[in-house]
C-alpha cells in the first residue's frame, strides 16, 4: 500500500485480506466502473457497463461514472470486461 493507504499494484489487492467487500454508492456517491476500450469487446462490455450503471442509480440515485483509463481509478472499482480484452483482468491471472 501508499501513504494513501490505497493499494500499491494488483498484488497488494490480491493479498489483502483485509477487503471483504465494498459498496456500490454511498453518501452520494458511486463506485467507478471501468471498461478497457482497447478490449475487441469494448462495444458489449461498454453497453453492459452503462446498464449496470443506470441499475445502480435505479437504487442509489447516484450513477457511477464508466472510465477507460485505468490510471484515473480510485482504490475502489468495478473493473468490467474478459480475460484477453481488459489488462486490469488479464494482469490478474
Amino acid at each position: 500500500s501508499n501513504q494513501t493507504g490505497a493499494p500499491s499494484d494488483t498484488q497488494d489487492v490480491l493479498n489483502d485480506t483485509s477487503i471483504t467487500s465494498f459498496k456500490l454508492a454511498e453518501s452520494g456517491k458511486a463506485v467507478a466502473i471501468y471498461v478497457d476500450d482497447s478490449g475487441e469487446d469494448y462495444e458489449s462490455i461498454n453497453l453492459y457497463a452503462q446498464d449496470f450503471a443506470e441499475d445502480i442509480e435505479l437504487v442509489a440515485s447516484v450513477k457511477p461514472m464508466i472510465y477507460t483509463t485505468a490510471s484515473t481509478l480510485n482504490k475502489t472499482a468495478i473493473i468490467a470486461g474478459s480475460i484477453g480484452n481488459n489488462d486490469i483482468i488479464d494482469s490478474l491471472i
